[in-house]
């Protein structure tokens, strides 16, 4: 304006260069994408697990050809279960290392379901039968637990515990003793 010193002009001058500025970064951080965090690999493995009987009931619903229903994948033993994680876990994992041997235990060698090398975690799965029940269940997964401590390339354990056919007669008691005893260690989810 008319009768400011020169110095009052060049100050008002960088006061509304910043104002503007702000005005502009502010308004340019609007349209930027939203950086969400991904989801932890443990995270990653619960909701597939969570999703996984549904996969199953769905693959035997075959299409009909001829009137007959088309040969499918039925869960009949834990290999079957295996094989259906297996092809799960390729959505969402690269790195997916099948029956890794693990350090010696207690006098026997082990071999791990699979191991997630990026996000260092070991899959263990069990299906519940006649003979393995929710107390057997327990006591192979102590015995897993404190096998797969050992190996060098598991920082998180997930066990994933398969009972449709609901012989397990107190899922929620089992996986949080296993996982209180291991906090961090080890996530429990037994789906039916």
């Amino acid at each position: 304006s008319i009768g400011e010193s020169r110095p009052d002009c060049i100050e008002y001058a960088i006061k509304i260069n910043l104002e503007v500025r702000e005005a502009l970064d502010h308004a340019l951080s609007l349209d930027a994408p939203k950086s969400q965090a991904q989801p932890s690999g443990v995270d990653r493995l619960t909701h597939l697990a969570n999703r996984l009987p549904s996969v199953a009931r769905q693959i035997l619903k075959r299409r009909n050809e001829g009137g007959k229903p088309r040969a499918t994948l039925e869960i009949g033993d834990e290999y079957d279960v295996q094989d259906l994680l297996h092809s799960v876990l390729r959505i969402d994992f690269e790195d997916i290392r099948t029956e890794e041997w693990c350090p010696s235990y207690a006098g026997a060698s082990r071999r791990t379901d699979f191991l997630l090398k990026n996000e260092s975690i070991v899959v263990e799965i069990k299906k519940t039968r006649e003979a393995l029940k929710g107390r057997e269940v327990g006591e192979q997964l102590i015995i897993d637990i404190a096998n797969y401590r050992t190996h060098k390339d598991c920082k998180h354990l997930f066990c994933l515990v398969w009972d449709t056919d609901h012989l397990i007669q107190n899922p929620s008691g089992l996986a949080s003793d296993l996982q209180n005893a291991n906090e961090g260690f080890v996530t429990v989810k037994i789906v039916s």
